[in-house]
């Protein structure tokens, strides 16, 4: 096994984001993705790809990209015009799986572009051969010898809810994608994945799960009592087990036992209050952007007695607190534990996080309750003691709008190996 996935749950608990994709693309299905930022969107998509030893090619969509950033820019070399290979054309002559990040960013021209390629009719689809002639991929497979067969596409995108995201797609080029929506990373998963950077762990349920490719054929596997069998409960042979890749999986049925759930909460406060209470406020601020986190999350129903039910209807332009945001808040909070001490690090650490909340946003933006976005944000960092009350003696509050070193983006999502995130 070479990389180690750790899923999240599904809108099927039978059917997590590694078997969906996997079973996708195998049947070679036009793939859209769509989940909150650090959700794990592209290195799921990369994970599925390993596993069905598919390469894989990434680009980023842009709001005014041209049919010429797919096909390539013209190349003058000693009075010679040629057309290099982008993402997308080496994806269709080596046959690998293309990425379209960000696809919500695609405008309309591109998404009527792309419509033949992902119908019935691709290998009608136009691309540009080296010399800049246009070709049918019919013609670039039956004489330039591109793998076109092999080609995959799929696409991820941020949904309105997560205010980083957009629906900007026509119905034709929805009609053509297999959709499956990534549910938000709960707070206990988050803070396991977290810990793994500080070489902690805590007693999170997790279920191991495998799958491997058979002549081409997706099997789906799972372990009971050390022993790997089929979901249909066929043992695995000695050949299998060494093909198969395994992964992690998160299932939230199994923290819904109340005394699970304490459990789990007790051992993370025993560790150090300052993980809990960030989490906690965290995913306050994630409910505050999508309400649905106040329903499912192991954190939702506490974090919505934070917050008034009249303060709930804010509108925050904010980056969504994601993945790597919970990782670098613990992060953050024991480089400065180990500096200036514990008090002074649950403070540091919480600014850090809040900066990283308002980067690129209007920190005095108004809000309907007559405060400012970062005052509001502070109050509910206040309600779990992580920043100090406005009336507390002494306290000044400081604008954490500041400009972050090297800015904020997604996440890398939640995989990752023996040698760190990839």
């Amino acid at each position: 096994m070479e990389r180690l996935y750790i899923a999240n749950q599904g809108e099927i608990p039978e059917i997590d984001e590694i078997r969906w994709l996997v079973n996708a693309i195998g049947l070679k299905n036009p793939i859209a993705v769509s989940g909150d930022p650090g959700n794990g969107k592209s290195s799921a998509i990369r994970f599925a790809a390993h596993v069905a030893g598919i390469p894989v090619f990434v680009r980023n969509c842009q709001t005014h990209e041209q049919t010429f950033d797919y096909l390539g820019r013209p190349i003058l070399e000693d009075g010679k015009t040629s057309y290099a290979l982008t993402q997308f054309t080496s994806a269709l002559k080596k046959g690998g799986l293309l990425i379209n990040e960000e696809s919500g960013e695609m405008p309309s021209e591109i998404q009527k572009y792309l419509s033949t390629l992902l119908s019935d009719d691709w290998l009608d689809f136009v691309v540009l051969d080296e010399k800049g002639n246009e070709r049918t991929l019919i013609y670039m497979r039956d004489n330039e010898n591109w793998n076109v067969d092999g080609f995959i596409y799929s696409e991820t995108f941020n949904p309105p809810a997560s205010n980083t995201g957009r629906d900007n797609f026509e119905f034709s080029h929805k009609s053509r994608m297999n959709s499956f929506n990534f549910r938000d990373i709960d707070s206990l998963l988050a803070l396991y994945i977290a810990f793994g950077t500080i070489g902690e762990s805590f007693s999170l349920p997790l279920i191991e799960r495998g799958v491997l490719f058979d002549h081409g054929r997706a099997i789906f596997t799972e372990s009971s009592d050390g022993v790997w069998h089929t979901v249909y409960g066929d043992m695995l042979d000695d050949s299998q087990l060494m093909r198969q890749n395994t992964y992690m999986f998160f299932d939230r049925r199994s923290v819904e036992d109340n005394t699970v759930r304490e459990k789990l909460f007790s051992e993370i406060k025993a560790k150090n209050p300052f993980y809990y209470d960030l989490m906690l406020f965290l995913t306050g601020v994630r409910g505050l952007v999508n309400p649905d986190v106040f329903e499912y999350d192991s954190l939702g129903e506490r974090s919505a007695r934070m917050i008034p039910e009249r303060d709930k209807n804010e509108t925050l332009v904010i980056v969504y607190p994601d993945q790597r945001m919970v990782t670098q808040g613990v992060l953050a909070f024991h480089s400065y534990a180990e500096q200036f001490g514990e008090k002074v690090a649950r403070l540091g650490a919480t600014y850090d996080v809040m900066n990283k909340i308002l980067h690129g946003a209007l920190a005095k933006r108004e809000l309907n309750n007559g405060t400012s976005q970062a005052n509001f944000l502070r109050v509910i960092a206040s309600e779990v003691d992580l920043m100090p009350r406005q009336e507390d003696a002494g306290f000044v509050f400081e604008n954490p709008a500041k400009e972050v070193p090297g800015g904020v983006g997604h996440g890398k999502g939640v995989s990752f190996d023996e040698y760190g995130e990839f």
